[in-house]
């Protein structure tokens, strides 16, 4: 009896430097720990989205840019905004085109007024 169960244990630690054979419970205490890790990691990634305001409402809804007004878009002064200077406002770089009614290339201030007054009748519907 001795005999057949060292031959056993030789087999397995055989099969083990081999094959890297694993008993079947490390794989499912191995399956379960990874469940775990990943329900963590996408909880943690929900939180932290939502807590970074994600899911929440557009922050740019009913504006056609993100910054507070004209002059600030207008970075040069020549009281009209470029495409150039439109790209340092992601919200307003997006929508351009849209607001230069004229299509010249650039954005006045009364075109960008209109815009603006659009917007904000559109989004109060």
């Amino acid at each position: 009896m001795a005999n057949t169960l060292e031959c056993a244990r030789r087999h397995i630690a055989a099969l083990a430097a081999r094959d890297h054979w694993r008993p079947p419970v490390i794989d499912k205490l191995m399956d379960k720990l990874m469940d775990k890790f990943v329900f963590a990691a996408i909880a943690g990634t929900a939180t932290l989205l939502a807590s970074a305001g994600a899911f929440g409402d557009d922050p740019g809804k009913g504006r056609i840019a993100a910054a507070d007004s004209f002059n600030d878009l207008d970075r040069n002064g020549d009281h009209r905004i470029s495409r150039s200077e439109a790209g340092f406002d992601r919200l307003f770089s997006q929508t351009f085109a849209e607001v230069d009614a004229d299509g010249d290339g650039f954005v006045s201030a009364a075109e960008f007024a209109a815009a603006e007054k659009t917007r904000t009748n559109l989004t109060a519907r």
